[in-house]
């Protein structure tokens, strides 16, 4: 893919030094603006430049898997979602995994790390076919046309649970990727996101279901309604004598005017949790169909 046929289709590059991820100057004015003709074929003239997108104009997003074990578990996790997802999408092989690109809808605003697996999205950029990476690894395409998927969100192509785990929680297993998996726990006892069922139809998983059907105001029945959705309780976390804390039985969220949750409250999962004084791996098993 040459540099005009990424400006002829909306979306934004520059140059890096050869075998580089650094860019060749500041970039940032482009994050929201197409830079010209003349200014692409001036800056690609030289076949010793590297290119790079630049990720979040429009809802560019790239997952960037870092580990090829990671890719083909996701891989054959997204395709048991959308089986034809990965033929309608530009696909890019790296040194050691894959670029997925999808246009998003509702975009993460910045760059996120989970792992070995980035999403670069707003504030980000990333090398492009056919840059040649420090190691002198060259990119390949593994499309020979130009097409990106539309999805409304990033939990459409990522369980949910590794969408709200911190980094540090994240269990990703190495296993057989060519098997499928017959456990939902690896044999350390953490689960294993891979192997939670992808949403299809009536099916959700684990985190869905508990925030579905476990609800917040269960746990505190001398709460006082304050209005059509609001409940007011003392808050369990620190040494309440006033009920400063408020559920929301809409949201299925509490938050605590002292700031036990955080300045924007917390969900049941979580809660729970902190309730408790347990892992969320230990919270989704004890709250799963209890």
């Amino acid at each position: 893919m040459n540099p005009q046929q990424w400006i002829d289709s909306g979306i934004a590059v520059i140059p890096c030094y050869y075998r580089s991820k650094r860019p060749v100057f500041a970039w940032k004015q482009y994050q929201g603006v197409l830079p010209s003709s003349q200014n692409v074929d001036k800056w690609f003239r030289s076949r010793f430049v590297n290119m790079a997108v630049i990720t979040g104009h429009r809802g560019l997003t790239i997952v960037d898997f870092d580990d090829w074990d990671i890719w083909q578990m996701w891989k054959n996790w997204i395709t048991a979602k959308y089986p034809d997802i990965l033929k309608k999408t530009y696909l890019v092989k790296t040194r050691r995994g894959m670029h997925v690109y999808f246009f998003i809808n509702d975009a993460p605003e910045r760059t996120m790390k989970m792992g070995k697996i980035d999403i670069k999205a707003g504030g980000g950029y990333c090398l492009c076919p056919t840059s040649i990476h420090p190691t002198g690894h060259k990119y390949k395409a593994i499309n020979t046309e130009l097409k990106i998927a539309t999805i409304d969100h990033l939990s459409d192509i990522f369980p949910s649970m590794f969408l709200e785990q911190t980094r540090q929680d994240i269990v990703i297993p190495k296993c057989n990727v060519t098997q499928h998996h017959t456990t939902s726990h690896t044999n350390t006892g953490e689960i294993d996101i891979w192997n939670i069922s992808p949403q299809s139809g009536n099916g959700v998983d684990k985190i869905q279901w508990i925030k579905q059907n476990v609800q917040i105001i269960d746990f505190f029945p001398n709460a006082r309604q304050t209005g059509r959705e609001y409940y007011m309780t003392r808050c369990p976390i620190h040494d309440d004598h006033e009920a400063s804390a408020s559920i929301n039985i809409e949201s299925n969220r509490i938050k605590c005017f002292r700031g036990c949750f955080g300045d924007r409250g917390t969900d049941v999962l979580d809660f729970y949790c902190l309730l408790k004084k347990i892992s969320r791996n230990e919270g989704i098993k004890q709250l799963y169909k209890r």
